[in-house]
């Protein structure tokens, strides 16, 4: 799986389950709308995200908040698959518009 969004079914189911195993819906809740920490499904952010920037938050976290890194629990490519699947979860959203 290389940078960025790839529609890619495999990658998709894996990123639900590491985002479920990791315990990502904790704070952002079950299907990412949102609990604690901010809803990842939906278009609505305080600045636009890329794809590298979501990355390096997974990895590293973010200063100065409770969003912890995961470099240490997660590979590069497991991190690639959880964006993959917000992703996915983004555009069924608009689709539904929701």
């Amino acid at each position: 799986l290389k940078d960025g969004y790839v529609k890619c079914e495999l990658a998709i189911a894996e990123g639900k389950k590491l985002y479920n195993r990791t315990g990502c819906m904790a704070c952002h809740g079950n299907n990412a709308r949102g609990a604690v920490g901010p809803d990842l499904t939906d278009d609505v952010w305080l600045r636009q995200p890329t794809d590298q920037m979501i990355f390096n938050t997974i990895r590293n976290g973010r200063s100065g908040t409770v969003m912890s890194g995961f470099a240490g629990d997660l590979t590069d490519t497991q991190i690639w698959q959880i964006i993959t699947w917000l992703k996915d979860e983004n555009r069924k959203r608009k689709e539904a518009g929701k």
